[in-house]
């Protein structure tokens, strides 16, 4: 689905993506046209939500890691931005 949505911000990082309502936002923010690092504990499952990402053509990196760990949250930060160059809205659930 093609973004309908006009907005100035572009990436975003959702923690929670694997399932539930983290994974229903991720999917939505793709729709409305961000390109986007998903956070979870569970690697397979934030992989498949990566891919089902990447079928709306836009970009998902993923980030494993638990974000009451503050190394977590920093390196996926840091990572995020090296990728896309910038990050504009933090979603955590």
């Amino acid at each position: 689905m093609a973004s309908t949505t006009t907005h100035p911000f572009s990436v975003v990082i959702v923690t929670g993506a694997s399932k539930g309502i983290g994974r229903e936002i991720a999917l939505r923010l793709a729709d409305d046209g961000f390109d986007m690092t998903i956070n979870s504990r569970n690697a397979e499952e934030l992989e498949l939500v990566a891919q089902e990402i990447r079928k709306k053509g836009r970009k998902a990196l993923c980030y494993v890691g638990d974000v009451s760990a503050q190394s977590t949250v920093a390196g996926m930060v840091e990572k995020t931005v090296l990728e896309y160059g910038k990050l504009d809205v933090v979603r955590a659930f």
